[in-house]
């Protein structure tokens, strides 16, 4: 409607060009000419006004801009009639006929918004030009004015029809319009919602936590103290309720942040550069010492065929790996639970598939309840919670994991047969990690030369997994069931011996073993004996060394290719052995500790007073001397002041934070003449994703979610020093 106007100069200029009318009628010409101009110019600056903005129809600026466009109808009806008076029905008149007309059927489209302004403006222009043709004889009715009624009729319903169009298309539009903007403060609410909830989730995670770690850790330290055996049992129950509470609040917390996050939990998966290997040592180490308490047989596999390093979400695949393990120790009375990482690649996708599998021969799940058990809050009956507890989300939780990372869970079982739960999920394709896999480094020693190892144990999967290791590692293995199997290698050489710490529980089985090895390998052969116990076991004091089965991969190369072969062996003739048969397990918390190297320089930093009495506690235990803190600028102010062998940093404290305390920490060693790097472990009881990684970009080396073992502490300090 408001870009038609000016059309009616360019129709004026054809009409002019076209026919003799300026010529016989200049006045006419001239005069209609002025007019016409004049209500075109009036008219367009009367739109240009009324620009985009929403007036009513009713208002007076639409009300002018309508009276102006029926002036210029008017104006040109009134003139389609006196020129066809003029000239009748030659070219002139059949002209202006046509480009009446054009106007007309122009109308049908541009002004079927407002019908009745498209009704009177048809009229104004046709009408005139029909009445002149109807009075002016039979020749002229017949030729113009039947035509001219039946167009006019024809444009009638031409705009019937546009404007029920025209209207629908804007009801649609604004709904949808309406509807878009509803969703949109739906979508704002709902993501404000979310942020809401996970600032209170974290803030009561914190919370939670900080107590928690507190209560742990002070129980971990007093079945340290001098306590009877009464006593040392009560500390142990404790602490079991206290871990038991741990993985319920855990739980619950991710299950409500999980729930809030819904289909965007895809987006919270990080991909990042990861050790397979670690991947499962970790995993297999989270539920060693349950595992020992039971007498179950724990090992993980990494079949030959999986790459060393993968790029994914190794803190999701550990929650994952983390409620699977869990679960089978907790269902498995006595067996084994297996971990098995395996690699499957499709033709039709270069993603390929890491399938973690961990298989159990505990209570098995009857088929009528298999569907249930990933619903939050299921287990598979009644009795189970009472038997066992839990809060039945650590499945829902998994599943939920996977299938954010492109994957989904299986479920094998038989009732009374033992489960096998398979969790499959995409990884990176080789071209995708290779910018990630460039940067980072293996954690395996140094390869010594290759080694014969000859394995004397009980057929057990975590036997198998240290056999695993070795051979894939490159050392030629051969292993035998029992010492009356034990025969000698192809090559007739044996440079180590892995030995089952129960084949040698009592004095005969030790002299039988002895004299078994001496007749295979012959009395000029030295090997150096390493024995394979339980989590807990106490070193045999005259062998070379103790490997615990679900020891991790680079704990079983460092004991096997660093085994001094220059001390004394227990196979030479006359040697005795003041060897401590093994007896069962460990008094709960209670562990086998290969400790960090004693005499370090510990700074810790926390404003929680319980958190610092702690950590300085465990750090005189391992043998380091303790610095405290309570802010991140009293830790930068010592750290500048004297040397320190490594720093616990607390990431929430007041005056700097740990991490602003760490950035400013790296860039003052960025200053020193002499390059320096202190490594700094975030202790904080946040367990998000986001904060590991804004722990990593300020500079952190590590990170330990609170509550912190001795163990895990012990481990990093070990690592990192």
């Amino acid at each position: 409607m408001n870009a038609g106007a000016p059309a009616y100069i360019a129709l004026l200029v054809v009409l002019l060009v076209a026919s003799p009318l300026i010529a016989t009628h200049t006045t006419l010409a001239i005069g209609a000419s002025f007019v016409l101009i004049a209500l075109v110019a009036a008219r367009v600056a009367m739109a240009r006004k009324i620009g985009n903005r929403p007036v009513g129809i009713d208002a007076p600026p639409q009300q002018i801009l309508r009276a102006l466009t029926l002036a210029l109808a008017a104006v040109w009806g009134a003139l389609g009639a006196i020129v066809f008076h003029l000239f009748g029905n030659s070219s002139t008149g059949m002209l202006m006929l046509f480009l009446t007309s054009g106007i007309s059927a122009g109308a049908a489209s541009s002004l079927a918004l407002d019908l009745g302004l498209a009704r009177a403006y048809t009229v104004l222009l046709l009408v005139p030009l029909g009445i002149r043709a109807m009075v002016g004889g039979w020749p002229s009715v017949a030729s113009i004015g039947f035509p001219t009624a039946l167009f006019l009729a024809f444009v009638h319903d031409q705009l019937c029809r546009n404007h029920e169009v025209y209207w629908r298309a804007i009801v649609d539009s604004t709904f949808l319009r309406q509807r878009s903007l509803e969703l949109e403060r739906a979508k704002n609410t709902a993501e404000i919602a979310v942020k809401t909830q996970a600032t209170f989730l974290a803030g009561v995670n914190h919370e939670l936590r900080t107590p928690l770690h507190g209560v742990l850790g002070t129980l971990a330290l007093l079945q340290e103290s001098t306590l009877d055996t009464e006593q040392r049992d009560l500390a142990a129950t404790a602490q079991r309720c206290a871990g038991d509470l741990l993985a319920m609040v855990n739980d619950v917390l991710d299950f409500t942040k999980f729930t809030a996050l819904g289909d965007s939990l895809r987006e919270q998966i990080r991909l990042e550069a990861f050790s397979v290997r670690r991947l499962v040592d970790d995993a297999i180490d989270t539920v060693a010492e349950p595992g020992a308490r039971k007498g179950l047989d724990l090992a993980g596999f990494v079949d030959p065929d999986v790459p060393a390093q993968l790029v994914g979400d190794p803190f999701r695949l550990r929650q994952v790996l983390n409620n699977l393990l869990g679960n089978a120790v907790k269902f498995t009375a006595t067996g084994t639970v297996t971990l098995r990482v395996s690699i499957r690649r499709r033709p039709e996708s270069p993603k390929p598939d890491l399938i973690l599998s961990v298989a159990d021969t505990g209570i098995g799940i009857g088929a009528e309840t298999r569907a249930q058990l990933f619903q939050p809050f299921r287990q598979a009956d009644d009795s189970i919670v009472r038997r066992f507890g839990g809060t039945g989300l650590g499945l829902a939780i998994a599943k939920a994991l996977c299938q954010a990372m492109d994957g989904d869970i299986t479920l094998e079982s038989t009732l009374g047969a033992g489960s096998l739960f398979s969790a499959v999920v995409r990884v990176a394709s080789p071209q995708e990690a290779s910018a990630l896999l460039s940067e980072s480094r293996s954690s395996l020693p140094l390869r010594s030369a290759v080694r014969s190892v000859l394995i004397v144990s009980r057929s057990l999967p975590s036997t198998d997994a240290v056999a695993s290791v070795l051979g894939q590692r490159g050392h030629r293995v051969a292993s035998h069931s029992g010492i009356e199997q034990i025969v000698a290698t192809p090559d007739g050489v044996a440079d180590v011996v892995l030995v089952d710490a129960f084949l040698i529980s009592d004095a005969t089985r030790l002299e039988s073993f002895r004299a078994r090895l001496q007749a295979v390998l012959g009395a000029e052969q030295n090997p150096r004996i390493l024995v394979l116990a339980p989590l807990g076991q106490k070193p045999f004091a005259d062998f070379d060394g103790v490997i615990s089965r679900t020891a991790s991969e680079t704990a079983i190369l460092r004991k096997v290719e660093n085994a001094n072969r220059s001390a004394p062996s227990p196979t030479a003739p006359g040697s005795t052995t003041s060897f401590q048969a093994p007896s069962g397990f460990p008094a709960e918390g209670t562990v086998n500790r290969s400790p960090a190297r004693a005499g370090l320089s510990v700074l810790i930093a926390d404003d929680n007073p319980v958190n610092l009495q702690i950590a300085a506690a465990f750090m005189r235990k391992m043998g380091h001397t303790p610095h405290v803190v309570a802010d991140g600028q009293a830790a930068l102010d010592l750290v500048r002041a004297q040397a320190f062998d490594v720093v616990l940093m607390d990431c929430q404290m007041p005056t700097l934070d740990g991490l602003e305390a760490t950035r400013l920490l790296r860039s003052w060693e960025s200053t020193l003449s002499v390059p320096k790097h202190l490594p700094v472990v975030a202790m904080t009881a946040s367990t998000d994703q986001e904060q590991r990684r804004a722990c990593a970009l300020a500079g952190m080396d590590d990170f330990l979610s609170k509550p912190v073992s001795f163990q895990e502490l012990s481990k990093v300090i070990h690592r990192l020093t």
